[in-house]
């Protein structure tokens, strides 16, 4: 038995929609469609767009809002707003939290 941390949680990303993560405020509107209780990542942390391109395929990219404790992925910091196409399998780590995309 592996121990279990945290929650483990699924979303659906749309295409056309840029799908904000963050953190709720105790007592305050959802900022973001994806939140999380991580104390360590901001209230608006980052940004992950979805398109499609002429030839159907999907292409993601993730782009820091900015935050505090910064957006890694594969553990390589992504620069304030800079924006980053990821793939299937990318690592995306915001503050204690850690996303993997599966597309």
């Amino acid at each position: 038995m592996w121990p279990y941390y945290g929650d483990r949680e699924r979303f659906r990303l749309q295409a056309g929609i840029a799908s904000g993560v963050g953190r709720q405020r105790r007592g305050a509107a959802k900022d973001v469609p994806i939140v999380t209780s991580d104390p360590s990542m901001g209230r608006k942390h980052c940004v992950i767009n979805v398109k499609q391109d002429a030839n159907g395929r999907f292409i993601y990219t993730v782009r820091d809002f900015p935050s505090l404790t910064g957006t890694f992925i594969q553990n390589v910091l992504v620069g304030k707003k800079e924006q980053v196409r990821v793939g299937d399998g990318a690592i995306i780590t915001l503050g204690a939290t850690t996303i993997i995309l599966r597309s």
